[in-house]
């Protein structure tokens, strides 16, 4: 978003970029419009766990970075699935579109997967974490996957072991 010549955007349309691409100026700006301290004390009073205390991409000074876990991120994402309203199926229908789709849901084409993936990613140096959810008709799987590394050799591995992980749970899901 940071390189588009565009300079007005609805709320909707960053809400997507957020969730649809994993556009950290997107979600920038979502701080900087309701304020990354009500965001912050919002998440600490609805999701214990999850630590908000710079913005995306910021540099961390003086100790202050932002913290989850998978057992803290997994009652928000399926919270977010667990609602029935106009902002919930937005929501997932972005993460539905998600563009990037190297990690739990890689194999989800060359399966020939019917049901429904969504995801969100995020990656920094030395990190690649994705969350998805595999639905098929009624049965569906949460996983959420953070990995940290070193070199490219790890890099490679957490890679390989997020789609795998995508791939066994998918195939779990197409049994009969």
């Amino acid at each position: 978003m940071h390189y588009l010549s565009q300079t007005k955007w609805s709320l909707r349309d960053i809400v997507a970029l957020m969730l649809g691409t994993s556009d950290n100026t997107a979600a920038n700006i979502l701080l900087d419009h309701f304020g990354r301290k009500k965001v912050s004390d919002w998440l600490t009073d609805n999701f214990p766990g999850l630590q908000l205390q710079r913005n995306f991409i910021a540099p961390v000074v003086a100790g202050k970075d932002n913290f989850l876990t998978a057992a803290a991120l997994l009652p928000a994402w399926q919270e977010l699935f667990g609602e029935n309203n106009e902002f919930t199926f937005f929501c997932q229908n972005a993460l539905h579109e998600q563009t990037e789709r190297g990690k739990l849901i890689y194999y989800a084409d060359d399966l020939k997967f019917s049901g429904d993936t969504f995801n969100k990613t995020g990656d920094l140096v030395n990190v690649e974490h994705d969350c998805a959810r595999l639905k098929l008709n009624q049965k569906c799987f949460d996983c959420i996957v953070l990995t940290r590394f070193t070199g490219l050799k790890q890099h490679q591995r957490a890679l390989k072991l997020q789609q795998d992980i995508g791939r066994m749970l998918m195939q779990n899901l197409l049994q009969k």
